[in-house]
């Protein structure tokens, strides 16, 4: 029982170092990573800046006197550049879905059944967010 133990234990380990080295070889695995990578740091880069313009608002509601006034005109431009990044994220990180959607359907017929599924339910789940983010408006926009 040992030996078929150890000797299945050996294909496995053997079968999975093929299939590890036939995805890293695969360009439809390198370009499917360059996209994930790029996705998220976009997504990074746009939380990131989020956060910058976040502490700017902490900071200028600390500094200035007891303006509601001016608090509001000053809390309404970041607000307004808040936004305006979100956009501007939202957009490059449009262009890299497209792009990765693209990608995936021109190898998505030769993936084996599971995967195809896989990347149908994500592009239904990315599909699903555009139009959730397209028909969100800003306050700025409302008014």
């Amino acid at each position: 029982m040992t030996d078929f133990s150890t000797t299945a234990t050996t294909l496995g380990r053997a079968a999975t170092a093929k299939i590890r080295a036939l995805a890293d070889a695969s360009p439809l695995t390198s370009s499917a990573k360059d996209v994930l990578y790029t996705a998220i740091g976009t997504g990074l880069i746009g939380v990131q800046k989020i956060n910058v313009a976040r502490k700017k608002v902490v900071d200028l509601a600390h500094d200035l006197p007891v303006d509601t006034a001016g608090i509001h005109a000053a809390g309404t431009e970041i607000i307004n550049d808040l936004h305006e990044h979100a956009r501007a994220t939202t957009q490059r990180l449009g262009d890299v879905l497209k792009s990765a959607e693209h990608i995936v359907s021109i190898y998505e017929e030769k993936l084996p059944e599971p995967v195809q599924k896989v990347t149908s339910t994500l592009r239904s789940v990315l599909t699903g967010a555009r139009a959730s983010d397209e028909t969100e408006t800003t306050p700025s926009e409302e008014a």
